[in-house]
């Protein structure tokens, strides 16, 4: 069986969240992930990612207030 980090059934005394990609850079996901939501929503990506990163994404995506949000209650 392969060995994993995590296994079901088990105890662990802790876990270890990375929230600012000091250990694990998330970068090219996050720009990825939301290069497809500009895509979806007609933003250029090149000019709406770098307003993104450190910026949690109902504070980015709030004061855009695209209607397709306002009518589904802030469906991101």
């Amino acid at each position: 069986m392969k060995e994993t980090a995590f296994r079901a059934g088990r105890t662990y005394d802790a876990f270890l969240f990375d929230m600012d990609c000091t250990l694990l850079d998330s970068t090219g996901v996050v720009e990825r992930v939301w290069g497809r939501w500009c895509a979806r929503h007609g933003f250029d990506p090149a000019v709406f990612i770098p307003t993104i990163h450190g910026v949690r994404a109902i504070d980015v995506i709030t004061p855009l207030a695209l209607p397709v949000l306002i009518r589904a209650g802030k469906r991101l």
